[in-house]
Formats: structure tokens, sequence, C-alpha cells
């Protein structure tokens, strides 16, 4: 699965991680960043819980940029919220409709920043001729069971900065969570 994955996003050279739920995957994308006194994550202001709680369980501060009419976040407002502190920037394509990821990586890294986007609706979405997950620093996908496709539960984390030590420390999911997973939908 994870090298058909790699393969279907053209991501053969980076490394790829699965994960039970979105939080871990997030969690472990922010625990891995270059550590410096830089603690803050800019993230839409419209987001899942879960992304909140990934960024403060692995010790960062999130700070929230408006969306616009597209639910997604402009540089605009990523702009007015940027600081000294900003570590990252989590780029959300909402519902499958790509942000203005060109502009804001341009933004991203004219200060230093990595960028993290967060694809979770968004596979298979296009910027022609570029995929969403293509100019990234790092990425996530969901194979949740209300996504684009499902295997039920999982998510995928995605890195292509070789600047990014990872020390895996990872759990497999055990057997009784994964079957009740796949009998979800039976229980009564």
């Amino acid at each position: 699965l994870k090298q058909n994955f790699k393969k279907y996003l053209n991501a053969e050279n980076s490394k790829l991680f699965v994960f039970y739920n979105g939080r871990s995957a997030l969690f472990w994308a922010l625990k891995w960043l270059p550590k410096d006194d830089k603690n803050e994550i800019i993230v839409s202001a419209y987001t899942c819980v879960s992304v909140i709680n990934a960024i403060k369980q692995a010790g960062f501060k999130p700070v929230y940029a408006d969306i616009d009419k597209t639910l997604n976040t402009p540089l605009d407002s990523i702009k007015k919220v940027y600081s000294s502190a900003t570590k990252a920037i989590i780029v959300q394509h909402t519902f499958g409709n790509p942000a203005e990821i060109d502009e804001i990586v341009r933004f991203a890294h004219n200060h230093n920043l990595l960028v993290i986007e967060d694809c979770a609706h968004a596979l298979g979405a296009s910027i022609w001729p570029k995929k969403v997950w293509t100019f990234w620093d790092m990425a996530i996908f969901s194979s949740w069971r209300d996504k684009v496709f499902s295997s039920v539960t999982g998510w995928y984390l995605l890195i292509n900065n070789e600047n990014i030590h990872i020390s895996p420390k990872l759990f497999p999911v055990s057997r009784k969570l994964a079957l009740q997973n796949l009998a979800y939908n039976f229980r009564q």
C-alpha cells in the first residue's frame, strides 16, 4: 500500500509514514520539525479540532488565520498573523478546493517557514498541472471512512524535506482496534 501510494503521488523518493489517525500523523510531523525557539504554527481558522489538538500536543501554539469565500486561508490572512515566532504554516485545501499554495509557499520560503499541506480532503486535487501535495515540505492525507478514498481508517504523512530528521518511535495498531474499525458499520 505504501509503495503504491507513493507511486500514485509521484513521490517515490519521499518518506512516507502511515498512522491510525490524523492527530497522530500531524503530531509526529510537528515533533520532527527542526528545533529552535519558534513556537507558533499558522493554521486555518476553519479546521478540524484534531489539527489544533495535534499542534498543542506537540508543544506549539496555534495561530489562527482567517478564511475567504473559498473556505481556505489566503496569503493576506497569513501575513496578518505572521510573527518572528512563526515556525510553520499548515495549508488546508478545504473540501478538495486548492488553497493559494504557490503564493503561500513563496512567502513561507522567503521567511524560512516550513509548509505542511493538509490534503485530507484533497487527494487528486490539482492546480494545473501540479498536484496540491507537490508544493510542500510535508503533507498529510486521509483514508478515513469519509474521505476521497477509504481504507476505513488511516492517515499518511509524506515528508519531502531532507532537513527534517525523523526519529520514529511508532507503534503498530492493535489487531483488536483494526477489527473494531473494520466492523464499524455492523455494530448496533
